[in-house]
């Protein structure tokens, strides 16, 4: 065997599929010739043998499925204490916050003529289906000035869960958002 096909064997030889399939295989073949006490007998070997592969399948199956219904929505989805946040990230890497969902946690939040007046070019309309967003940064802004212990503790996590992940992607990127306008 040449050295450049032994590695990806010993990478097939990994997938439990595989492996189920070589001791099936295998106890096929030996099993073609012996008679049917002897294939009962190993057949207890054999269970034993695809025991752990099998147990690693599932896994794998249960971690590809949680992966499989997670992907749409990664980056996308966000949950505070039950209330789930529809989230946009724009091209600049900036978190656009849904205005309806933000309102559902904290009342406090004012109307949205008085947003786009207090901070613009960063409450704007968009997403799938067009609504309401408002940049986090603006949203920490406006939530710091509230008196609201529950609006405060929600500041602050927007800003640990949305925003300083955003901030981090973006300096990491080199990328520099549009700064916010003087009202």
């Amino acid at each position: 065997m040449d050295p450049e096909s032994a590695p990806m064997l010993l990478r097939w030889l990994r997938y439990p599929s595989v492996q189920i399939a070589l001791c099936t295989l295998a106890y096929a073949a030996i099993a073609w010739r012996m008679s049917a006490f002897w294939i009962m007998m190993t057949g207890v070997a054999w269970a034993i043998a695809i025991a752990r592969p099998l147990i690693n399948l599932l896994g794998n199956a249960h971690y590809n499925v949680r992966a499989a219904a997670w992907l749409p929505v990664h980056g996308k989805y966000f949950s505070y204490k039950g209330v789930a946040l529809r989230v946009v990230e724009d091209e600049d890497h900036c978190r656009w916050i849904h205005l309806a969902d933000a309102r559902r946690v904290a009342a406090g939040i004012s109307a949205d003529r008085v947003l786009v007046a207090a901070y613009p070019g960063r409450v704007r309309r968009m997403g799938q289906p067009e609504a309401m967003h408002v940049r986090d940064d603006a949203l920490v802004e406006h939530l710091g000035k509230a008196t609201d212990g529950s609006a405060l503790r929600f500041r602050s996590w927007i800003e640990r869960d949305i925003g300083f992940p955003a901030a981090k992607e973006r300096k990491r990127l080199g990328i520099q958002p549009e700064p916010p306008f003087a009202p």
